[in-house]
């Protein structure tokens, strides 16, 4: 009957650490949401500084060649200039946020291994209980039915 305690114990504590690790992975999925959506804004800031420098030096410019206008063709050039630096920013903190969206993927990924290892683990002590229980009741009922036939012998004996 230790064993059994023992058991039961190994039980609450794979429960415990199934508890733990399942925590621990919808944490880390929150930072991965969070993570998505700040790489997400910031592809959405170099996709609208795109389009403003694609506007700007598509049709602005070429409005302003066509009028002959060179103070806004030098202005047009100085904002694009200025828009490239701005993008070229916005660009290399796009790349650290997908490095940062690639780790936390990562961490989801190995938090969910554990988690997978941790059922594993749980569901081989709960077999091992089931099977102990279901042998217990199998040589219960087995020494029930041995003192049932040697009740039975000594009784046709006795006549």
């Amino acid at each position: 009957m230790g064993r059994d305690r023992g058991l039961i114990s190994l039980l609450k504590t794979r429960k415990a650490d199934e508890r733990k690790a399942l925590q621990e992975l919808k944490r880390i999925e929150e930072i991965l949401i969070e993570r998505k959506r700040v790489f997400r804004d910031c592809e959405l800031d170099c996709e609208k500084i795109l389009q403003q420098l694609s506007d700007l030096e598509g049709e602005h410019r070429g409005a302003a060649l066509q009028q002959g206008d060179a103070s806004r063709v030098e202005s047009i050039n100085s904002f694009s200039r200025a828009l490239r630096r701005k993008l070229a920013k916005k660009q290399a903190i796009l790349a650290k946020r997908q490095e940062e969206l690639e780790r936390a993927s990562e961490r989801a990924s190995v938090a969910f291994s554990v988690l997978k290892e941790v059922r594993i683990e749980l569901k081989k002590v709960e077999t091992l209980i089931d099977g102990r229980e279901r042998s217990h009741r199998v040589h219960g009922a087995a020494l029930e039915e041995f003192a049932q036939d040697e009740l039975t012998n000594q009784f046709h004996s006795k006549k």
